[in-house]
């Protein structure tokens, strides 16, 4: 802002000066007989507002209409000039903080596909390792250790999850700055973009629900637990289980497999919405590197 007004004093000064001298130009012929210029001034004093009106006052007593047009343009012009260069200054911040927002938006939308790439490794991870246990369920007699069935196992308690990095479009919404992004495609790519997010948002909700309403009941009623409980923190580990045969006594049942095939569901289900997002967030980089680029 002081820039902004720094810039408009000058032009108005350098503005005022020359209209002065074209008035002081047109008081030494007498065209303009009724200025009554007297020296030393500066152009500050001679184009004060208090000093402007005495002179139209002046002017219309004396119906010099010339001298009140030349007065009432030079008060137009420097208001016209001043609206100028405040609207082209504004136009500059304004893209400015675009070019700020855009770099932003690109850093946010780099770390959301890491974050998806991990998502998606994680669930194909864990889908073969259903499927395999459905087959070994099928078989008469399981030919895996049962070190090997309860490790497979231990991942229908993973939920593998997808949080957007959402910091920079959060903030253009609040502050209504994403009118300041002009990029109608960019805009358009965001949109879908949490269009999908948001569906996804609801899916991974209900695999939460499944997990506890579903999932780890029967784990809690049928299984033993020590067994098949997946790693985490390494410093503290889960003492041996007493009972690592039990996933050998649910193996073939019904209910083992229904388990094993509503987290199957659930997974390919993420996975395709994953995807979805996946493309969504290639669409936005793609068009904000080209944005960044060009700024």
């Amino acid at each position: 802002m002081l820039l902004a007004n720094g810039v408009t004093r000058n032009l108005l000064a350098l503005f005022w000066k020359r209209l002065l001298f074209l008035a002081v130009c047109l008081q030494y012929v007498q065209f303009v007989p009724s200025f009554e210029l007297r020296s030393p001034f500066t152009s500050e004093q001679y184009f004060s507002p208090m000093l402007i009106l005495q002179r139209l006052r002046r002017h219309l007593d004396n119906q010099n209409w010339f001298a009140v047009g030349l007065e009432m343009g030079i008060v137009m012009m420097s208001v016209f000039l001043a609206f100028q260069v405040n609207s082209w200054n504004e136009g500059r911040k304004n893209r400015n903080t675009e070019a700020i927002y855009l770099q932003e938006l690109l850093e946010d939308f780099q770390t959301n596909r890491e974050l998806e790439d991990h998502v998606q490794m994680r669930m194909l991870t864990i889908l073969p390792q259903m499927d395999a246990l459905l087959k070994q369920s099928a078989l008469k007699k399981s030919d895996w250790p049962v070190g090997e069935l309860n490790a497979a196992f231990s991942n229908v308690n993973q939920m593998p999850t997808y949080h957007s990095t959402d910091r920079v479009y959060n903030n253009l919404l609040g502050s209504g700055d994403l009118k300041l992004i002009q990029n109608r495609d960019l805009k358009n790519a965001l949109a879908q973009y949490y269009s999908n997010y948001n569906l996804l948002s609801i899916v991974q909700n209900t695999h939460e629900l499944i997990l506890v309403d579903i999932i780890q009941p029967y784990v809690v009623e049928y299984m033993d637990f020590q067994a098949i409980h997946f790693p985490r923190a390494a410093d503290f580990p889960v003492s041996a289980s007493a009972e690592p045969d039990q996933i050998l006594k649910e193996l073939h049942t019904r209910r083992f497999r229904n388990v094993l095939t509503t987290k199957w569901d659930i997974l390919t289900d993420l996975l395709d919405l994953n995807r979805e997002v996946s493309k969504n967030i290639d669409s936005v980089i793609a068009i904000l590197e080209t944005e960044v680029g060009d700024s």
